[in-house]
């Protein structure tokens, strides 16, 4: 959980600091969370080589465009929720959740329409 709260915190950073992109190591948690985060369209792109991920963020005329990533669950404590809690929380612009069955962003919970829960990784705002 070190690592992830980690990654969150690489990313935020190189959002404030205006940076295009940004290496994070490679982990299989690190690889599904990136994944979820280019398919909810919070990052452009990103690449996997040499044991550590590159993620490029969105830019334009005015700088880098990127949302915060606020981690929820971390080392000393966890944070575990039913989808359709999550779904009744008004403000959160989406959420990751961690399950049995992978990573998974408020966009796949709501197309595969999974009635199950887990460990709330992260939300944005």
């Amino acid at each position: 959980m070190l690592n992830f709260q980690n990654i969150i915190s690489s990313l935020n950073m190189s959002i404030k600091q205006q940076r295009r992109a940004v290496f994070v190591s490679s982990s299989q948690q690190n690889i599904l969370f990136i994944s979820s985060l280019y398919a909810e369209g919070f990052i452009k792109a990103y690449r996997i080589h040499n044991h550590k991920i590159k993620v490029f963020f969105y830019s334009d005329s005015f700088g880098i465009k990127g949302k915060k990533i606020i981690p929820v669950s971390h080392h000393k404590k966890n944070y575990y929720s039913a989808i359709f809690h999550l779904w009744s929380s008004s403000g959160l612009c989406s959420f990751f959740l961690s399950t049995h069955k992978g990573i998974f962003s408020m966009r796949k919970l709501n197309k595969n329409d999974y009635l199950c829960g887990g460990k709330l990784l992260a939300t944005t705002i």
